[in-house]
């Protein structure tokens, strides 16, 4: 269930877990050194509120069948590869919808999202290294 927001954050914070419900405590700050990985994505037609599979949050708005533009950083010098993952909101629960292997050269990467069809999604990179999975932000986004 998709639900349109109309009252800000705050209203729900006792409701609406901060970072997709993990407490902040059990969230690790990256050590100095340990490699980083950013996901942004590009050409949003705007920005929503959204309550969908039990998450409030803000949700950028892309296009119907229009890839999804997006670019990332990553651990320099070095190539590098990194798996964008998406999942899409299904009966209550973000379920995998995608994923693609990027490659990256000097700290960036880039490439674009073809969502499955309309829907409310997530969109994560992966960068697997010695000493296990690195993780970016989940990035929310709908597709009207």
């Amino acid at each position: 269930m998709i639900r349109r927001v109309a009252g800000g954050l705050a209203a729900l914070g006792a409701l609406a877990p901060s970072s997709c419900g993990v407490p902040p405590a059990a969230r690790p700050s990256p050590r100095p050194g340990d490699p980083v990985v950013t996901l942004r994505l590009h050409d949003d037609v705007g920005d929503e509120q959204l309550l969908a599979c039990s998450l409030v949050h803000h949700y950028g708005v892309f296009r119907d069948r229009h890839p999804i533009p997006f670019d990332g950083t990553g651990p320099p010098p070095r190539r590098f590869k990194v798996t964008v993952k998406i999942k899409r909101c299904v009966d209550g629960r973000f379920q995998d919808s995608g994923a693609s292997d990027i490659r990256g050269l000097a700290g960036r990467y880039s490439s674009t999202l073809q969502p499955p069809g309309k829907g409310v999604y997530f969109a994560r990179t992966r960068l697997r290294t010695a000493g296990g999975d690195v993780l970016s932000r989940k990035t929310y986004f709908e597709v009207k």
